[in-house]
C-alpha cells in the first residue's frame, strides 16, 4: 500500500518566502542555438550546453571553450566541486578537468541519460531511462534505484537528475509530470506535482539551494514559472512567472554566492531571491549546530 507522503501537492506558503525573485543582470549567448542546460563552474565562468554542444563562457558571454557531443535532448552534463566537467557523449560519461584533460570514466549510458556529480561525496549519479545509478570514486556501480518498498517503478522519463543537502535525490520526471524524491538510500520519500490549483504540472530543470529548498521550473500551457519547495515537499512560493514566449525558463543552477541563473532562449538571465535575514538564519543554524557537537564532545 503506497504510503501517505507519495504526492506532495500543496498549497501551504510559508511566511519566510513571500519574495518574488529580482533579476540582477542577463548575458545574451550568441553561439547557443537554445539553452537546455547550465552549472557555474567559477565566480566568472558557466558552462552551458543546446542539443549539440557545450560551451564555457566568461561572465561577458565570451566562449572560452566548446566541446560538440552529438545531439542530446537536455541534461548531459554536470561540474564537480572541484572544476572538472563531466559531460555525455558515445555512450559513455568523459571528464575535462581545468587543466584540459579528457579522460573517459567507462561509465556506459543511453542516449537520453542525466548526470550529476554529488558534492557530498563524490559520488556520481546518472538518471537513465527508468532508473538511477550510483557510481563511487573509483567509477564502480553501487546502487541502483528504480522501484519502491512494493516494487512499482518510480521513474518513468527522467529530464534532470540533482542532490539535496540531506542525501535525497530528486529527479524530474516529464512522463509522471512530477519531480520524484529518494533518500540517499533509494527509499521513496514523495512526488511533488505541483500546487493544488494548477491544472497542469510539468517539471524540466532543477536544483536545490543553501537551504535545502528545490527550485523547479514548471513549463505550463499557460505560463512557465519557477518553484520554490521544501525539503519535505511543500510549496513555499513561485519565485519567477513568465507567460509564453521563446524565452520561457527552462535550466537553472545556483551559484555559491545563492543567485540564481535561469537559462531562457538564448539568453542566460541572474536573480536574487535570498534576503540576507534567510542567510543569517542559515549561519545562525550552522553555529547552533557546532555548539551542539562541541558540547557533545565534552
Amino acid at each position: 500500500m503506497a504510503h501517505k507522503k507519495e504526492k506532495a501537492k500543496s498549497d501551504v506558503s510559508s511566511r519566510t518566502y513571500t519574495q518574488k525573485a529580482v533579476c540582477i543582470g542577463g548575458t545574451h549567448l550568441y553561439s547557443i542555438d537554445k539553452i537546455v542546460n547550465i552549472s557555474r563552474a567559477t565566480p566568472n565562468r558557466l558552462w552551458v550546453s543546446d542539443p549539440l554542444k557545450i560551451i564555457e563562457f566568461d561572465e561577458t558571454g565570451h566562449v572560452l571553450r566548446k566541446l560538440d557531443i552529438g545531439y542530446r535532448r537536455g541534461c548531459s552534463f554536470a561540474v564537480t566541486t572541484n572544476g572538472d566537467l563531466l559531460f555525455l557523449r558515445d555512450g559513455n560519461v568523459h571528464i575535462l578537468t581545468p587543466s584540459g584533460n579528457l579522460l573517459n570514466s567507462c561509465i556506459y549510458v543511453s542516449q537520453n541519460s542525466c548526470i550529476y556529480p554529488s558534492r557530498l561525496n563524490g559520488d556520481i549519479l546518472v538518471g537513465d531511462s527508468n532508473e538511477v545509478r550510483r557510481y563511487n570514486d573509483t567509477k564502480q556501480l553501487v546502487q541502483k534505484i528504480n522501484v519502491d518498498e512494493d516494487g512499482i517503478f518510480l521513474f518513468e522519463s527522467l529530464f534532470e537528475i540533482t542532490e539535496n543537502k540531506n542525501g535525497d535525490i530528486i529527479v524530474s520526471d516529464m512522463k509522471k509530470k512530477a519531480l520524484v524524491v529518494v533518500d540517499k538510500n533509494g527509499r521513496h520519500r514523495f512526488n511533488y506535482m505541483g500546487r493544488h490549483n494548477e491544472s497542469y504540472f510539468n517539471p524540466e530543470g532543477i536544483c536545490t539551494d543553501i537551504q535545502g529548498n528545490i527550485l523547479v521550473c514548471n513549463m505550463n500551457y499557460a505560463e512557465h514559472s519557477i518553484h520554490l519547495v521544501d525539503q519535505a515537499g511543500q510549496f513555499l512560493t513561485c519565485l519567477l512567472k513568465l507567460h509564453y514566449s521563446s524565452h520561457f525558463p527552462i535550466v537553472l543552477c545556483v551559484d555559491d554566492q545563492h543567485n540564481l541563473y535561469v537559462g531562457q532562449g538564448k539568453r542566460i538571465v541572474s536573480y536574487k531571491y535570498l534576503t540576507d535575514e534567510h542567510l543569517t538564519d542559515h549561519a545562525i543554524k550552522i553555529t547552533e549546530n557546532v555548539v551542539k557537537l562541541e558540547t557533545l564532545d565534552v
